[in-house]
């Protein structure tokens, strides 16, 4: 089931035993059967695996000393999803990986016609092949490329299983949902327990013990620190992430209630690292530090200036050829607070935030 499974036809033996047994459930079910049939196979997409549930955002912007009343809801943020970066890195191709992971380690400015989601797909399929080794903040062999690694690997191991009674707990769970779902969930099931069995392998050097939540903010911190572009412009959004979110294997609270100490260092970093950022004036960049204005929490909330950032961003990305995620969902969450004078202004401010980066 797993990738030495398909090459070999037998599992290493550090695989669960549950592994196993799913398989004879889905078997027994008709899962493998549906290869064969017309409409299955490599047309077919799996869905996405199911997110957890977040925390309500407004009382989340107010432990973190945002300006909650009359706020935008804080978007949900999760940590990095490996099958949608391992899905990017597919169609990105093993040429164009290696031209972007050289553009991401270089010292130059990132590319203003180039997506950092790719540059990030095409590190993680390298991680995927190369896992880095566990060294702590502040070693002095570690540069910004290296920190990034890192925070890239906590990231998605925070959300993978990383003892036998965990991954046995959560395949046991697809195997039960296997036994009603139909056809389409089946092959879900199916490819979800396939991806979480590789995970489990890639993320079991990390000790069960570690949360990597911690490590992960700890580690973006360090490449902010070490001037890494793409880490200044991702820090307010994934370290948000990595805040908000509950301890989804043992069970523990979100970071910012159980260290309440990370939150005047998160919003000294995200401030560090979106004012840093700017510097380039990246698309993503201006979608960034739109995001932390109409957010409220580590700036002052105004949506005018957060539709000027989007609304630079926008014109940074059609000069460039690029198209910006979610910036379509962020003016139009932005516009419900402006009336037709604001947005007036907002692009005037636009085009002046522009001119002053070129």
């Amino acid at each position: 089931m797993t990738r030495e499974l398909r090459r070999n036809g037998t599992l290493k033996p550090n695989k669960p035993i549950v592994l196993i047994a799913l398989a004879a459930v889905l078997a027994a079910l008709g899962w493998l059967a549906y290869a064969y049939l017309p409409g299955s196979g490599e047309g077919m997409q799996p869905a996405a695996p199911e997110s957890q549930a977040q925390l309500e955002a407004g009382a989340i912007t107010e432990s973190l000393g945002g300006d909650a009343p009359g706020a935008a809801p804080l978007a949900a943020r999760e940590g990095d999803d490996a099958e949608e970066l391992a899905q990017r890195a597919r169609e990105l191709g093993e040429t164009r990986q290696s031209e972007l992971r050289q553009l991401g380690s270089s010292q130059a400015p990132f590319p203003h016609n180039e997506r950092m989601g790719d540059y990030k797909a095409s590190l993680w399929a390298d991680i995927e092949a190369n896992p880095p080794a566990l060294v702590r903040p502040g070693d002095p062999t570690v540069d910004a490329e290296m920190a990034y690694r890192l925070y890239m690997y906590y990231g998605v191991c925070s959300n993978v299983p990383r003892t036998a009674q965990q991954i046995d707990r959560r395949l046991q769970e697809m195997a039960d949902r296997a036994e009603t779902a139909r056809r389409r969930r089946l092959e879900s099931l199916g490819y979800q327990a396939d991806q979480l069995a590789d995970m489990y392998e890639l993320c079991q050097a990390i000790p069960p013990e570690v949360d990597c939540r911690l490590q992960a903010m700890d580690w973006m911190t360090e490449a902010v620190r070490l001037g890494h572009e793409v880490a200044r412009v991702q820090f307010y959004e994934k370290a948000m992430g990595f805040m908000m979110r509950p301890d989804p294997w043992f069970g523990g609270p979100p970071l910012f209630l159980e260290r309440t100490e990370l939150i005047p260092q998160f919003k000294a970093t995200a401030s560090q690292a979106l004012s840093g950022a700017l510097e380039n004036g990246h698309p993503e960049a201006y979608l960034a530090m739109s995001e932390a204005v109409l957010d409220g929490v580590v700036f002052a909330r105004d949506p005018v200036m957060a539709m000027a950032y989007a609304r630079a961003a926008e014109l940074e990305a059609m000069e460039n050829h690029v198209i910006l995620r979610n910036l379509d969902k962020q003016k139009q969450l932005i516009g419900q607070f402006l009336d037709a004078e604001q947005m007036a202004d907002a692009d005037e401010m636009a085009q002046r935030l522009r001119e002053s980066k070129h």
